[in-house]
């Protein structure tokens, strides 16, 4: 039974141990997490306005393949009632 009992201990320890370092790994990774990339709270407002330009820009050009999908669509129609007609 002695025998048994210290094969559990070592068993227990090892895994505190694993844990420990796993935690400690966690923790390492997570202080680099928090790092920010901007050197200056100007470059980060610089980045942010490039990015809402860039969203007006994609929203624009979003709205003129609509537009000429929709008048694709008017014109293929146009057409087809014309040749039935």
């Amino acid at each position: 039974m002695g025998m048994w009992y210290s094969r559990v201990q070592q068993m227990a320890v090892a895994r505190a141990q694993s844990s420990w370092l796993a935690l400690e790994a966690e923790a390492a990774c997570a202080g680099l997490a928090l790092a920010c990339v901007y050197s200056s709270s100007d470059e980060f407002e610089a980045e942010i306005i490039h990015k809402r330009r860039r969203a007006v820009h994609d929203e624009k050009r979003r709205l003129q393949r609509v537009y000429f999908a929709f008048l694709g669509a008017a014109a293929s129609i146009a057409a087809l009632v014309y040749l039935t007609a």
